[in-house]
């Protein structure tokens, strides 16, 4: 028997019992062992000089399972784990610099990305060892840049206790009043099994984009139909939430990966995994995600590294990661050995459920295609759109991430403005230098001066001068494949002309603008009329528990910000949020607050409020405290009721100390990233985006436009430079 059967039937599930396993092992000559020990590593290696450095991103088993694999083989690795999130931009910048790993291990997904950089060694494929369809997920242009470890896409978890029939085709469900099969919508990743169903796909066979197509607008409307009619999908739920569902015995039916099976499988008694259900007769398709070890093309040992690499994708590896940590390993012959021990039934049962997987594109304009698809999905699913205006939306954000860079820009022109700059700037401190008439009359010595000047200015230089240069540099540059390319204003100009978008459009520079404006002003209108009556209410002499009370309402101020915002987000959950089970309590609606933009906004700003008035609270304390107690009770003697001492008398003395601090709540509430970014996360559709969040997603969203990004900063940079010199100027004024 032909090993490329052999793969069909495993990765179909033909191979449903360890009979049949072991028969088929036979029938191919694979002799068929009981012990992961019987497999081989391919080849032995030698301690000589210094160890290669592996950067992964895997936690708990399976890193334990990797040192495993590491010790097993003998392989001459230095191993370091990161946060998954960020590792792939870690990855880029580090091997950008010539500093990065000899080897990697990530999803395929990131692929395209590094081949135009240049970043990837060729590695040598196995014929017969991986299941076609991972390793055809490393292919380009015929060659492969990677070897498969272990696979993972969405699959149906079954609850059999609470099963009546087996699901077969969602859209045959009857119209329900609780989901029937519990996920969650909030990225392109969990909806696209339902467009891929219609026939979708991000690139045509030909790698070219295509997205949004006819096949996506029939697959989204079938989405929003079943979510909105039928009621077999859940409308707004995230993954943990479906889960508990699902453990707690309410869900029958789960869409999850094997990310979650070690969780279920404690708490679930009788779960099964099974391929994910059809709609309309077609069978829902998710990304398939295949892990493997890349080569850096950096490395100054590349055969060594891939012989390494050839050794962590061998079958002793693969089976030592399948029974230490359950991995689904591609490997054809583990897999077998696997069923034929009974070994992991479970994550057997998840292999074969992988059958219509679909392989996540490796091309880099991939990139591009997560936020906006996930926002067209959101648009029709909870806000009713109709998907044809939603995907639009879509491709008009996709066609400006993906925009040709700007042509370059002659740099001469630059240099002599620069330099003369640079030499009126020299006048001018020389000239000053020579007027100031301290200067002249004081006997110290210049280079006595510079002395004491030299350790503030550094530090003034380093952490305030070079991140603005370093800022307002890259803003003239923008980044191609593989280098940066100067453009001059481009950047500025594509961003103030919005590039054609009206004023009033979610993308416009204007918009975001006009948002944060107002962000802003009613922020800090709110910090200081909360924060100066509760500080004028705890001055009351005679208050009772004033001690316990301050210091209760410092306590937001204390905590950390990003961990008051998901707690926030939490408070505002459709469905289990604290705030909609007080609205029904009361009779009301329950609000989806993150359908429209006046919710959204609505919900961040009740979270930057409350993080944000402590501050101004104890600054109008202490100024409180410092008013002569001699003036209230002459003003209290003399008639002067409530109002008017608190107008004519401490007003006026608080004021002064008040006004610096709405000028640092002003630029801290101008840049409110994690409120923004955390709890609405810009929904809907970038509509509650400030600019500082905006910049964000330039930069590590979509096409890393760092040069496009920096340029957002400068501006941001500028507008808050104007406000502060003008807020001083009207101080100022005051004040003569």
């Amino acid at each position: 028997m032909n090993a490329p059967l052999l793969l069909l039937w495993f990765a179909t599930g033909v191979l449903n019992s360890p009979l049949a396993a072991a028969e088929l092992l036979a029938q191919s000559g694979q002799e068929i062992t009981k012990k992961s020990e019987a497999f081989d590593c391919g080849q032995s290696f030698k301690a000589e000089g210094e160890p290669l450095v592996l950067w992964h991103a895997w936690r708990d088993q399976e890193a334990e399972a990797l040192a495993k694999v590491v010790a097993a083989c003998g392989l001459p690795l230095k191993v370091t784990s990161s946060p998954f999130e960020g590792f792939p931009e870690k990855v880029s910048t580090a091997l950008a610099h010539g500093r990065g790993p000899d080897l990697f291990i990530f999803a395929q997904d990131r692929m395209g990305q590094w081949l135009k950089a240049g970043d990837l060694a060729t590695q040598q494929a196995v014929p017969g060892r991986f299941l076609p369809v991972a390793q055809e997920a490393f292919l380009h242009e015929g060659q492969s840049y990677g070897l498969p470890l272990a696979s993972k896409s969405l699959v149906l978890f079954v609850n059999r206790a609470l099963e009546e029939q087996p699901l077969e085709d969602l859209a045959m469900v009857p119209p329900r009043d609780q989901p029937l099969l519990w996920t969650t919508l909030d990225s392109y990743y969990h909806a696209f099994p339902f467009l891929a169903a219609a026939g979708a796909a991000p690139f045509d066979e030909a790698g070219q984009l295509q997205f949004p197509s006819e096949s996506d607008r029939q697959g989204l409307e079938m989405l929003g139909r079943l979510v909105n009619e039928l009621k077999v999908l859940p409308r707004s739920l995230n993954a943990d939430q479906a889960k508990a569902a699902f453990i707690e015995g309410r869900a029958t039916y789960l869409m999850d990966g094997p990310w979650s099976l070690d969780g279920l499988r404690a708490r679930v008694q009788e779960l099964e995994i099974r391929p994910l259900p059809k709609v309309n007769g077609r069978p829902l398709r998710p990304f398939l995600g295949v892990d493997g070890v890349f080569v850096s093309a950096h490395s100054t040992r590349l055969e060594l590294a891939r012989s390494v690499a050839s050794a962590l994708a061998s079958d002793r590896s693969a089976a030592l990661r399948l029974e230490r940590a359950g991995q689904l390993v591609p490997n054809l012959k583990v897999g077998a050995w696997a069923k034929a021990q009974g070994l992991r039934p479970l994550a057997s049962q998840a292999m074969a459920a992988q059958v219509n997987g679909y392989p996540t594109p490796t091309q880099a304009e991939m990139l591009a295609i997560w936020g906006p698809a996930k926002d067209a999905v959101t648009a029709v699913v909870r806000q009713g759109t109709p998907a044809e205006d939603a995907l639009s939306l879509a491709k008009r954000r996709i066609q400006k991430m993906l925009d040709p860079l700007p042509p370059p820009a002659d740099l001469a022109p630059w240099f002599v403005v620069a330099g003369l700059l640079g030499v009126m700037g020299l006048i001018v401190v020389v000239r000053r230098y020579r007027a100031d008439r301290l200067t002249r009359r004081s006997r110290t010595p210049l280079p006595t001066l510079l002395g004491f000047a030299l350790p503030g200015g550094l530090v003034l230089i380093l952490l305030v001068g070079a991140p603005i240069l370093t800022g307002l540099g890259m803003s003239l540059f923008a980044r191609g494949e593989e280098s940066w390319r100067f453009v001059g204003f481009a950047n500025y100009l594509s961003i103030l002309a919005s590039d054609g978008l009206g004023p009033t459009h979610p993308l416009s520079f204007w918009f975001t603008l006009v948002v944060t404006v107002l962000w802003t002003l009613i922020n800090v209108a709110l910090h200081f009329g909360i924060g100066l009556g509760l500080a004028l209410l705890l001055f009351r002499p005679g208050l009772k528990f004033r001690t316990p009370l301050r210091l209760l309402l410092i306590l937001p101020w204390a905590i950390p910000n990003y961990i008051t915002a998901l707690a926030w987000k939490g408070l505002f959950d459709e469905q289990f949020g604290a705030v909609n089970a007080m609205l029904l309590t009361l009779g009301l609606d329950p609000v989806g607050w993150w359908d429209t933009g006046v919710a959204a906004f609505t919900a961040n700003l009740c979270t930057n409020v409350w993080l944000g008035f402590p501050f101004m609270m104890v600054t109008a304390l202490g100024a409180l405290s410092a008013i002569d107690g001699d003036q209230l009770e002459a003003a209290r003697m003399d008639g002067a009721g409530s109002w008017f001492r608190l107008r004519h008398v401490i007003l006026p003395q608080v004021m002064p100390a008040m006004v610096p601090a709405l000028l640092l709540g002003t630029i801290w509430t101008f840049n409110a990233f994690n409120v923004i970014y955390l709890v609405s996360g810009g929904a809907p559709a970038h509509a509650t985006d400030i600019l500082v969040s905006e910049a964000y997603r330039f930069a590590f969203e979509g096409q890393q436009r760092y040069g496009y990004a920096a340029a957002y900063s400068v501006l941001i940079f500028g507008i808050l430079v104007l406000f502060a010199w003008a807020s001083t100027g009207v101080k100022g004024r005051r004040e003569s």
